[in-house]
């Protein structure tokens, strides 16, 4: 597939932007293409200080691109802030769907998780919390939901803490590792491993 002029960029992202927002085809497949139009434009792009792509979209060229999209969506001044609101959850799935390299993401002040995945995450937090409090919660589900609450710890946002913080989180390491150990014994049919 050859590759889009930036000006059919710019029609495009308008024609589908204008259909859902004018016509009153409420399609999340017009938001999505308009998006992946707008992701198209931003690695077309590139920021001043260090070269990389502008996946934030946030310099002058591009702005004015997306200025241009929305008045030719037949967007008023008035009706654009509310409505790229909305648009940047469809936006910031089309980065994830890129698959840019979380680098280049964060060097951007992107966060590298999608809105939906922050709230699968959040819901998956949320879960395990309230199950470790719940009466009838089995052994199984707290260790399931232990190990999913550790996977959503990330390691560059550990490494970044001031020493004291990440000297609890040793600490607290070495805690899980011990009862790790200890179930492991359980698990393995030995009773008095969990004794601990």
């Amino acid at each position: 597939m050859a590759r889009k002029s930036q000006e059919r960029l710019i029609d495009d992202a308008a024609g589908a932007l204008r259909e859902y927002y004018a016509g009153g085809r409420k399609d999340a497949d017009l938001l999505k293409a308009a998006a992946a139009d707008l992701v198209e434009l931003r690695s077309r792009f590139t920021r001043t200080a260090d070269g990389l792509p502008d996946w934030s979209g946030h310099t002058g060229p591009y702005r004015t691109a997306v200025g241009e999209i929305y008045s030719r969506a037949g967007l008023s001044a008035a009706e654009r802030e509310p409505f790229r609101k909305t648009f940047a959850y469809w936006v910031r799935l089309a980065l994830d769907d890129r698959g840019i390299p979380s680098e280049e993401l964060t060097a951007n002040g992107i966060k590298p998780l999608n809105p939906k995945a922050r709230q699968t995450k959040k819901r998956t937090t949320d879960a395990a919390i309230a199950a470790t409090f719940a009466p009838d919660t089995t052994a199984a589900n707290r260790v399931v939901f232990a190990e999913r609450l550790l996977a959503q710890a990330a390691g560059e946002d550990i490494a970044a803490l001031a020493p004291s913080h990440r000297q609890v989180i040793r600490i607290a390491l070495d805690n899980i590792a011990e009862h790790t150990e200890n179930l492991r014994g359980a698990v393995a049919g030995d009773p008095s491993a969990d004794a601990g």
